[in-house]
């Protein structure tokens, strides 16, 4: 099988797309598939140091920019590349996600080439995050890809997306965020005399709610002093903006260690080192779409999460048992889950590490999913 694959996110590193595509890719190969990457912002030397064999790495190399962004100009950028490739071999399958402006056209090149299509939907953008919200030139054309593209099917990360794309007549495979837990390290530890939750990865446009976390350490009280708040991927400012509330964060801010962006390649280390992690989002349309990669990643390194109910969390996530999920994303809420870390005995929490763990090689390690592709690919699922 010869596959093409094709993304507009960095390559091999750099967000958490980044990471899908990647473990899709090592289970392409182990489907004895030859895989050719072609991406808009594809690291070539990072990508061979991966060490990968039967595989091709082009990178289309045009300016990441403001414009580009916004999906301007690129469906022809997209077509030359794919039509050139299409001309100089034959592919079996392409694997791309959903490129704003761009999707169509892949999608009628493939058809035109008599080759299957099939599109891995892992988010469902909020206009609350665009400028200008829903009159955003690419948010309305984000959105009326989601139901005018005409794939052979499609890969979603969620059972909302899963669901959805049933209902309209689509063949459809659930797949949330997939690793390799073979190959990450994890930990049995004890819990640190002063607690280390950390959060890492970007804020997403506000997809992440700091507040409710500086609202429950004002709660603690004197308390506070027994945890220590670790901050990767976001700037100070950044978090400020966040919280909206100038007093609160200042209130706050010597409980916060804030670090900025470091390597994705360290994320496991920083994961792996906390005693929890933690994230809150907005429960709505985007959150339940979509599949919160740093659950599965910090899972697999053994750290309990401390989250709120979205999406299909709940599948995975055990109040009490390999972490902790409150209903809402409520400050009183979490204050209480603060207290019962703080009378947690070691038995338990090492009980919660293994638990996270075991939780992540049954569900998220992409060998688990690899018959189940090559039956999609072959119309067999």
């Amino acid at each position: 099988m010869n596959i093409l694959v094709i993304t507009d996110k960095p390559f091999p590193y750099g967000s958490a797309y980044s990471s899908r595509v990647r473990h899709f890719i090592l289970a392409f190969l182990e489907m004895d598939a030859k895989v050719t990457v072609l991406s808009a912002n594809l690291d070539v030397e990072e990508s061979e140091k991966l060490e990968l064999q039967n595989i091709e790495y082009i990178s289309m190399n045009y300016p990441q920019n403001r414009i580009t962004q916004l999906g301007i100009g690129v469906a022809k950028r997209y077509g030359d590349y794919v039509k050139k490739l299409m001309r100089e071999q034959q592919f079996d399958v392409v694997f791309v996600n959903s490129i704003t402006y761009a999707l169509p056209r892949i999608c009628r090149l493939s058809h035109k080439n008599k080759i299957p299509v099939y599109v891995e939907k892992c988010e469902w953008y909020d206009k609350s995050t665009f400028m200008f919200g829903k009159f955003n030139p690419y948010y309305q054309e984000y959105i009326r890809e989601i139901d005018s593209v005409k794939p052979d099917g499609y890969i979603s990360i969620s059972p909302f997306f899963d669901d959805y794309y049933k209902s309209k007549g689509f063949r459809s495979i659930c797949i949330p965020t997939i690793i390799d837990t073979s190959n990450i390290e994890y930990s049995e530890h004890d819990m640190s005399s002063k607690v280390k939750i950390i959060f890492s990865g970007s804020l997403g446009n506000g997809k992440e709610l700091i507040g409710p976390i500086a609202e429950s350490i004002t709660q603690l009280g004197d308390e506070a002093k027994c945890f220590s708040f670790i901050f990767y991927g976001p700037t100070e400012e950044q978090i400020r903006s966040n919280i909206s509330d100038d007093v609160l964060f200042e209130r706050v801010k010597e409980n916060m260690t804030i670090c900025g962006q470091i390597p994705q390649t360290e994320v496991y280390g920083k994961l792996r080192e906390a005693d929890f992690s933690i994230f809150l989002r907005k429960n709505r349309r985007s959150s339940n779409a979509g599949f919160p990669t740093k659950l599965a990643e910090s899972m697999a390194v053994g750290t309990p999460v401390i989250t709120n109910t979205t999406g299909s969390i709940a599948k995975y996530l055990t109040n009490g048992k390999n972490g902790f999920l409150i209903e809402t994303a409520a400050a009183d809420e979490l204050s209480e889950v603060f207290h019962s870390i703080l009378v947690l005995n070691k038995t338990n929490y090492r009980k919660m590490r293994l638990e996270s763990r075991k939780v992540a090689e049954k569900n998220f390690d992409y060998r688990k999913y690899i018959e189940q592709l090559s039956k999609f690919f072959s119309g067999r699922e």
